[in-house]
């Protein structure tokens, strides 16, 4: 029978290898192709994020009137969309259909919100971005590489100016970010011109990058110091200019910013926090239900936790063993350097651990690499304590885990595990390595996004690997209910902050009652939901509705249930909207019970 388990789960993956792609199925496979391939040609740095090198030498252009161009082209894609006929699609086609059409409305109809988000700040931004870009996407294997490093470290100035028209247009509109981000901003762009040939000794992270990636090429004397020669002029007389322009005009504006207020102080800011927590989480939920929906589960984890904590043998309230996590040092690694490289041993040690128990709970395994690195210095400042960047299409750069080591005190022991399995494995490692494997579907299927499906099973897995008995001890088992608290709090927070108006203070003052973990980094938490509305109520929700689909298809299958197919169908055809998923999980459903 296990080969037809095979057989049946592989239908419902949504690939086109086991369906037929003739006639008009074909003719749409070839449409959606050459769209992805359209949007290639748009936007070069895709190209290098997909580890091709075509227009190698090139970044995006970022101008209002390059806005307006995709924008009627989105109309144009839409208007072309309708010439294939939906019911002779087979059931992964229609899939396709759906899912490219809905893409296409919501950009037309976010289109008019082009100004409203925030163009440089903490967590992301061009001044912070470019670099990372450049030195951890741009590949040198030849000396053709090198001379597009060149190219675009010169083209910065263009997008670097582009941008600040941009944020010049904004502020017109009156649209700026809260006052405490232009300090983080301003210190991010400093530390990118710091160091030579700017100033300084050391070579500067841009630099140094160029440095290491042309000496690995083993040129020959004169050949090497050509390319330093170019890389200088390069970086001084394109790079270091644009970038002082924007760090002037954003120390200027900065006196001009006034509050830390929610996305509802913009012009028509209510009905784009609606329609930011409907793109986020794919769902018609208001404001106000997500907001009643995190209070619930906060409550739910309470009572998890005092229940653990009575395992524990601990005999104080929730507040008190949160105010230990914070300040006894034994939950941390010392904030040093030797300290950085013994969580980083933790975190490997984890993953190894892992990778035993994998078969049982899954089929779909993704072929590319996976490491765990340290977030470079120069955006340690801006940059999350933790994320995943997915790797190339060819496979040569791998999928890779960053850990922010700024701060060892964001970094509790005890939790280090959970982060871990949401990062890399089964969480966020094997859903986007895995949609980019799937070489059946459209590509943009492989590379597409939704923020519910993506962070949902980042912490379901969280879950989930608790239910496969790896948290051994107590208190790591507490840093995954502590994480899956700090998601269902922000439920509570980001509406809080949006939708009731909450100053930065209240909600710190929500987060210390109910999250552990340092007060810096909850300060860090709240900046971010400040300046990335909507995003945070993605979590909870996508893993509330992956366990109740799970529990669904235990329920209708009883014995027949086998949760590496129920994985398997959630991982195998891409991400989705959540409505998506539920129907793709109940054909599963359907054709097994036969």
């Amino acid at each position: 029978m296990k080969w037809l388990t095979l057989i049946l789960v592989s239908l419902f993956l949504g690939g086109c290898s086991t369906l037929s792609i003739s006639g008009e199925n074909k003719r749409f496979n070839d449409f959606l192709e050459k769209k992805f391939d359209e949007n290639l040609e748009n936007y070069p740095e895709m190209y290098t994020y997909l580890g091709i090198k075509q227009k190698y030498d090139q970044l995006n252009n970022y101008t209002a009137a390059f806005a307006e161009k995709m924008h009627a082209k989105d109309q144009k894609d839409l208007v072309e969309l309708q010439q294939f006929s939906f019911d002779k699609l087979n059931e992964s086609s229609q899939l396709s259909y759906r899912l490219y059409k809905k893409m296409l409305e919501d950009s037309i109809a976010d289109y008019q919100w082009r100004y409203h988000m925030y163009t440089a700040t903490q967590f992301y931004g061009f001044h912070s971005d470019l670099p990372a870009f450049l030195m951890n996407y741009h590949q040198v294997d030849n000396r053709g590489d090198l001379d597009a490093y060149i190219a675009r470290l010169k083209e910065t100035k263009r997008v670097i100016l582009e941008m600040l028209d941009q944020i010049q247009e904004q502020e017109k509109k009156g649209i700026v970010p809260p006052q405490f981000v232009y300090d983080y901003v301003l210190k991010a762009s400093k530390n990118i011109l710091t160091g030579t040939p700017f100033n300084g000794k050391d070579p500067s992270p841009l630099y140094n990058d160029f440095l290491t990636k042309a000496k690995a090429l083993k040129l020959s004397a004169s050949e090497f110091a050509a390319y330093d020669k170019a890389a200088q002029e390069a970086l001084t007389q394109y790079f270091r200019p644009a970038y002082m322009d924007f760090v002037t005009y954003f120390e200027k504006q900065k006196k001009r910013a006034h509050g830390n207020n929610g996305i509802w102080k913009l012009p028509h800011g209510p009905e784009l926090y609606k329609t930011l927590v409907s793109r986020h989480t794919t769902t018609d939920a208001t404001p106000a239900q997500i907001h009643e929906l995190g209070l619930q589960n906060v409550k739910r984890l309470q009572n998890e936790m005092r229940a653990l904590l009575k395992k524990m043998g601990y005999k104080g309230t929730l507040q008190q063993y949160f105010t230990e996590l914070r300040t006894k040092d034994r939950y941390y690694f010392p904030n040093t350097p030797e300290g950085g490289e013994e969580y980083l041993k933790l975190s490997r040690k984890y993953y190894a651990d892992i990778q035993p128990l994998l078969p049982h709970y899954f089929r779909l395994m993704p072929k590319a690499g996976f490491e765990i690195r340290p977030v470079e210095k120069f955006r340690e400042s801006s940059a999350g304590i933790a994320f995943y960047e997915h790797p190339s299409e060819d496979g040569r750069r791998p999928g890779v885990y960053y850990v922010n080591l700024r701060n060892m005190r964001d970094l509790p022991k005890h939790e280090a595990q959970d982060i871990l399995y949401h990062e890399g494995a089964p969480g966020h490692h094997f859903q986007i390595a895995l949609a980019q494997e799937q070489k059946g579907l459209p590509r943009f299927r492989r590379y597409n996004n939704y923020t519910a499906y993506a962070e949902g099973w980042g912490l379901y897995t969280e879950r989930l690997t608790g239910e496969m008995g790896l948290f051994k001890e107590l208190e790591s088992e507490f840093g995954r209910l502590s994480l899956e608290m700090l998601r269902a709090s922000r439920l509570v927070l980001d509406t809080g902050i949006h939708f009731k108006k909450w100053s930065r203070e209240q909600a710190m003052d929500y987060m210390k009652k109910n999250v552990p973990g340092s007060l810096e980094d909850q300060k860090n938490e709240i900046e971010r939901y400040f300046v990335m509305p909507g995003q945070a109520t993605a979590y909870m929700v996508g893993m509330l509705k992956i366990v109740e689909l799970r529990e669904q298809a235990k329920k209708a299958l009883g014995e027949r249930f086998d949760i590496r197919d129920f994985h398997d169908v959630v991982l195998g055809s891409g991400a989705m909207p959540l409505s998506e998923l539920t129907v793709n999980v109940q054909k599963y459903i359907e054709t097994k019970k036969k």
